[in-house]
Order: C-alpha cells, then structure tokens, then sequence
C-alpha cells in the first residue's frame, strides 16, 4: 500500500476488491500486505507530492480502497490535518491517502474535521490557511426544531408560495397543545415524531392518538406525508448532499451524485409501527434480512441519484425539474439561517475563508414527484458499508476539498490575527473604504480579492454544481438584509459589469438586481492611521450634512 502514494502515472497498483457489501469500518482494518485481487491504474498523484509547491491549491485523490484497508502513513510534512471528537474513517483514509499527516492536538494543521458544532474559541484561533468543516451557529439548520422554527418565520415572513415544501410541524413541548387541538380536530392525519437532536432513525414513531405524546421532551411533529412516489411498493428518500463554501457573499453547492434510500417493507398506512416500512434511514433498515445491497447502485435497497433518474427516464418521467425543485429548497433553506451564521462569522472568525460545510438534505417526493424537506444533517453519514457507498463518498470527499481550496502551511507563515486583533477601525484588510478607494475597473481591492476567489473556485467544482449565486433566479427578497456582496457576484455571474445601465441591470424584469454605482475616480489616501481614519469620518459626515469642509482636513 506505501507504493501508492509515490506511484508514477500508469503504473499498476493492486487493490482491494470493491463489490457487495463492505463493514465500513467496523470490522478490523487489515494490514499493508492483506491480499488484493484487483489492479487499478494509477493516473493521479497524490495532494502532497513532488509538484506541491508548483500549485496554489492541493489537488485531492479520491480514496479507492475498502475502509478496512489502512492507507500507509505519509512522511511528516508541513500539511497536517486533525479530526477532532469523531471517526470519519473515509476522510481520515483520504487526507493520509494524499499524503497529509495527522495530528493529534495543537493547532498546526491545515485541515480540521469535526463531526458537531464547535466552540467559538476554536473559530477565534483559526489562521489564514487553516480551513474547518463547520460555521459558527450552524447547529440552527441541523437541530429539528431550530430547522423547522427558522423555516416557520420564513413562511411568516415570505408566505407559503415561497416556503410551502416542509410539511406542517409543531415543536414539542412548547406547542403541545396546539398538536393536541389539531390532532383531534383530524383524527385521520397520522404524525411522525422525532427527537430534536438525534439522527439515524433513533426515537422516531408515528402515531394518531394525542395521548402518545411525550410532553417533557424535546420533539418535532410532523404531519405524516402519507402519500410518498412509490417503486416497486417501496418508500424511499434522496439524500442530498450540499456544499457551503462562504456565507457572505453567500456561495452554496449541489453535488450532482447520491443516493436514493429505500424501506426494506412494502408500504401500507395500516401498520405505523413497522420500522421497515415508513423509515427510510439505512442504519435502521440494514438490521433487516430483506436488505440488498448493490454494487452497481441501480437496484436493491439502496441506488444512486443517476440510477433514480435513469429510472425516471425509463418511465418518461423528466428528472430534471425535481432536481430544479430540489436545489430551489437547498437555496432557501440556507437563506433561512444566512443572517444567524453570518453575524456568527462576523463576531468569531478572522479570515471568511477558513470555514466550509457539507450538509445532507433528506428529500422525500410525493406521488405528484413534489419534493419535501425532511431534515438537514450538520455532519451526514460517511460510512461505506457498500461498494456505492464507497463509490459516491469518496468522489465526494475529494471534490469537496478540491472546491474549498486546500492551501498548505507553506505560505501561511505567522499565525493569522485574531477578530479582536483585525478589527481595528484603521485596518487595511478590514475597512476597505478607508483605506484604499475604487480602482479603474470600479472595484475596490476586497471586491476584486472575492471576485477572484469565486472565479478560481468555479474551476474547482468538479461534481459540484453552484446554485447560489445562481442562473438568474432572484431570492433578493428573502434576505433578512441587503448583502451588497452577494449583488456583487450575482452581477458578476451575469456578465453585468459595475457601471451598466438600469435597463441592462434590469434584464428580463425578473433578475432582482441593482445597477451598479457609477466609476469613481481611483484616490489615495497616503497614510492610515487612527487620526487620518477620523478625518476622513468628519469628511464623509461633512459631506452628508453638507456643510463646508475646512481646507486644513482635505487630503490631497
């Protein structure tokens, strides 16, 4: 296994088999010399190699061997990486399989992964080149009731029109009564209760008689969809996996792969107590014999969402708006939180690029195909027990660290400053409109740092597909807001260059864009300092107030 990390293009390297079913990690790794029964080619290098300091980003591998395979430990080197409080085995295999080396504790990494919401002094510490799989507040999509009361106050705010596609819920206990009252009112509605904080099916019940409620604990309930897209009798859902790279400017992706995850018992409405009938979640119907597993993903209990449109297309059935539906539910659940997450990167983290998520959208379509929002996983499962899991996750793992853009300790030198320490009122990086003014193209300096970032990041998608800022589809009114930065590079996306016309800004009616100001002449400010950055407030509140500016504070 040492040979792979140091193998040339086109050499052969004996592997693992992949086929069937896989222990993902539960049964015990075997050694370097395990038997190998199958030769890949190997035709990409590994992210730490001879030609690492030739590139400004890693360029990851995905792993390709069973998680029972442990990959050889790479040399000590400047890239290092911690997992902190979780297993993870697939992303531990694929950073040692690219040559990073672990860490245990200290803050000399490169990447960090952690399977919860992490503290905020964690995000205060974190250098310029140091790059974490979570944002600060981020619990606020992955807890049940904090998903569900973020996605009430947008259908408050926005109407049903524009958030209609979770069903109706109730936060227990703090609105017990009102399910009560609405439970008895419709004794035919069967609801499905679930624990607020929990995951892979644990707690879950579906019930039609008030008298099951359990009032002292922390619960969701929600009318059942009783009416689910059915193939061949079985219920299933699509496991949706998300990218977040930025949350201001907001910049969020869909990974065009996943899966499709199906009850291992036909569906009925008679018997709501069969696990294996209305949960679709894979730790719960592994443990049922009538699981099957399939290597190639287009049957069994578990397919992949190419084999699901494959399928679809078999029927006549045009995948393609769901999956437009889908990514308008990703976007809008996202705004949800933008401005709870944002104000938390504001207050505790340096640098915006240090952060990034990947979330699991659950989805569940209905026999009209309407896609619904079941839940949003803050850290979605990772475990390869099957040959597709494998397949799909670790392309997965390998494009998500291609697109956030890994860069080494190499050029990271002194450790970045802190919030409190970069937030002085005379800093340059910080307060861009008093340090330095718009240049010939219209743009300032950290306008054009961040334009340049979402461009080099485009080129980096991979599976991924951007859909926010997306192909003109305006969720402008949905913010808590106005993010200047995300019209920055909606603009940007659409060719529409500081400087156009209102007529131009305004294409189709429909964009939900604002003109761009016009250029301003570049002007320079020779010095900053605390005592230039408060002559320059008493200018602009001269200005605004329009009285005369005395001739000894003018800058020339």
């Amino acid at each position: 296994m040492r040979q792979l990390l140091n193998a040339r293009p086109g050499e052969a390297v004996r592997l693992p088999l992949l086929g069937g079913k896989m222990t993902g990690g539960e049964a015990e790794e075997e050694t370097e010399t395990g038997e190998y029964c199958q030769v890949r080619e190997v035709t990409m290098q590994p992210a730490v190699g001879p030609d690492t300091l030739l590139a400004r980003y890693l360029l990851f591998r995905p792993y390709a061997f069973s998680l029972n395979i442990h990959p050889p430990t790479p040399e000590p080197s400047r890239y290092c990486f911690r997992m902190l409080n979780c297993e993870a085995k697939l992303v531990r295999w694929t950073l040692l399989d690219n040559g990073l080396s672990e860490v245990r504790s200290g803050d000399q990494w490169t990447v960090m992964w952690a399977s919860g919401s992490l503290r905020s002094s964690v995000f205060q510490t974190l250098g310029k080149f140091q790059k974490v799989n979570h944002f600060p507040r981020s619990i606020e999509i992955s807890r049940k009731d904090c998903l569900y009361k973020n996605l009430a106050r947008m259908q408050a705010l926005h109407s049903s029109k524009n958030y209609s596609f979770f069903p109706q819920t109730f936060i227990l206990p703090q609105e017990a009564s009102e399910l009560v009252h609405e439970m008895e009112s419709d004794p035919s509605a069967i609801w499905i209760l679930k624990p607020s904080g929990s995951s892979q099916g644990k707690g879950i019940f579906l019930t039609q008689d008030p008298g099951d409620i359990p009032f002292g604990h922390s619960m969701v309930a929600c009318r059942y969809i009783d009416n689910p897209y059915l193939i061949n009798g079985y219920k299933f859902d699509l496991r949706v996996y998300v990218a977040v790279t930025s949350y201001n400017p907001l910049r969020v992706y869909v990974y065009r792969e996943g899966l499709a995850r199906f009850a291992t018992v036909p569906y009925r409405t008679t018997d709501l107590s069969n696990r294996f009938m209305h949960l679709t979640n894979y730790s719960v119907n592994k443990h049922n014999p009538a699981f099957k597993a399939s290597a190639q993903g287009d049957s069994g209990s578990k397919w992949s969402l190419s084999a699901l449109s494959a399928y679809f297309h078999s029927l006549n059935i045009e995948f393609s708006p769901i999956w437009h539906r889908i990514k308008e539910i990703v976007v809008k659940t996202i705004i949800s939180i933008e401005s709870t997450v944002s104000a938390g990167v504001e207050m505790y983290v340096s640098s915006s690029n240090s952060c990034f998520e990947l979330l699991g959208f659950d989805i569940l379509l209905d026999d009209l195909l309407t896609p619904w929002l079941l839940e949003v996983n803050l850290s979605p499962s990772l475990n390869c027990d099957t040959a597709l899991d494998l397949k799909i996750k670790s392309q997965l793992i390998a494009d998500l660290f291609n697109l956030v853009g890994v860069i080494g300790n190499r050029e990271a030198g002194p450790r970045a400053k802190t919030k409190s320490e970069s937030r002085r009122p005379w800093d340059h990086s910080t307060h861009a409109s008093s340090s330095e003014w718009l240049g010939d193209d219209g743009y300032s300096r950290q306008e054009r740092a961040i334009l340049r970032a979402a461009e080099e990041e485009m080129k980096r998608v991979n599976g991924f597909d951007r859909v926010f800022p997306g192909d003109g589809l305006t969720y402008r009114s949905l913010f808590d807001q106005e993010r200047p930065l995300n019209t920055l590079l909606q603009n940007h996306s659409l060719g529409i260059r500081r400087g156009a016309t209102r007529s131009a800004a305004w294409t189709d009616n429909n964009q939900g864009l604002l003109p761009r100001p016009k250029k301003q002449k570049a002007r320079k400010i020779i010095k900053s300092t605390p005592e230039t950055y408060v002559e320059m407030a008493l200018l602009k509140l001269r200005r605004e107030l329009g009285r005369p500016q005395p001739k000894e504070t003018v800058l020339r």
